[in-house]
């Protein structure tokens, strides 16, 4: 082909037809313009089309995450119900000064379940939403609100950690409940001057409980919140193709 117009050109300038050869010129440098928009046509098609491959990937495995975390936030929720009303059936009993106490009953109130979740995906299209989004844009302030909210839950969890770390084991160290392995937890039974022959007193005891019960709350609040924003996604993300 190019040599087919290099001998048009050298025709035309032997036949000294000034006029035709800058007629033809120009005609070859639109033709060769046009064949390079095309050709950068076809390039930018054939990136658009390769991101929104991509993207779709990215939207099976996001949806697939999401059900993950919906599981696993509402088992956690369920499990620490359970704790809550372990706390507050432990403060009601030492309220009534009840003369003797399950080593299980003690350590349930004090404990809760961590809130698992996974979300990778979710990080790395809010991350690089403007490489990665191309027909689903309009969903990036659904994925950045549920990132924080997963986030809020962790920080909220911090509080209950730090409160284990530090006055929890505190009272488990000092109080000498007997915690042997091969003991059954939810049967062996010890009076309350075992352990509360401490530095904590009963008063003290009870508002260690009351305080790691409200922190819990604040956590399941962030956890339900989560979970509710999860299921929402979830339900707008179902109708994608």
């Amino acid at each position: 082909m190019i040599a087919f117009f290099r001998k048009i050109r050298q025709k035309l300038l032997t036949e000294s037809r000034v006029t035709r050869y800058l007629a033809y010129a120009i005609g070859e440098i639109i033709l060769v313009t046009i064949g390079i928009l095309i050709a950068l046509s076809i390039n930018t098609w054939n990136e658009n089309r390769k991101k929104i491959e991509r993207e779709r990937e990215l939207m099976i495995s996001l949806k697939k995450e999401l059900s993950l975390n919906s599981a696993l936030l509402d088992s956690a929720l369920n499990v620490n119900k359970k704790y809550g009303i372990y706390a507050d059936q432990l403060v009601e009993k030492l309220e009534k000064d009840s003369l003797y106490y399950s080593i299980g009953e003690i350590t349930a109130a004090f404990d809760y379940y961590p809130s698992y979740f996974h979300a990778p995906v979710l990080s790395e299209i809010v991350s690089k939403n403007s490489e990665i989004l191309v027909t689903h844009r309009g969903f990036i302030d659904d994925f950045r609100r549920l990132l924080q909210d997963y986030e809020g839950i962790k920080k909220a969890e911090t509080f209950l950690d730090e409160l284990w770390s530090s006055r929890i084991t505190d009272f488990i160290v000092d109080s000498g409940i007997p915690f042997d392995p091969e003991v059954d937890f939810l049967t062996r039974k010890i009076m309350l001057s075992d352990f509360t022959n401490s530095s904590f007193s009963k008063d003290q005891l009870i508002s260690l409980i009351r305080l790691k019960s409200t922190l819990l709350l604040t956590r399941e609040f962030q956890a339900q919140k989560s979970l509710q924003s999860t299921r929402d996604l979830e339900e707008k993300l179902s109708n994608l193709k």
